[in-house]
């Protein structure tokens, strides 16, 4: 995870930069999980993070939104997957402000 960005009341912008661990692979998903919790991915509205290009099949989308329902700690979740099948995680525990 690069970046979160606070944009509106407990709404934070996350970006994360990746790269394929695969010599000639490129980022075909990316999955972020918001109350990230004994290792499994569980917010199935961030499950599968891609988009359409022209002649080339999909691309991960690195980005998401996420409106915070109450101010607190939570642990956030990357996983991005790249089409040789390599994926890899990274989580980060963060504070969510008024």
């Amino acid at each position: 995870l690069v970046s979160k960005t606070k944009d509106r009341k407990l709404t934070y912008r996350f970006e994360t930069l990746a790269k394929s661990l695969n010599q000639g692979g490129k980022l075909i998903n990316c999955q972020w999980d918001f109350n990230y919790k004994n290792g499994n991915f569980s917010d199935p509205e961030y499950a599968l993070r891609r988009k359409a290009v022209k002649g080339d099949g999909f691309e991960a989308d690195l980005v998401a939104e996420k409106t915070f329902d109450q101010p607190g700690s939570y642990a956030i979740a990357c996983k991005v997957q790249d089409s040789f099948g390599g994926e890899a995680i990274k989580t980060i525990q963060i504070k969510i402000e008024k």
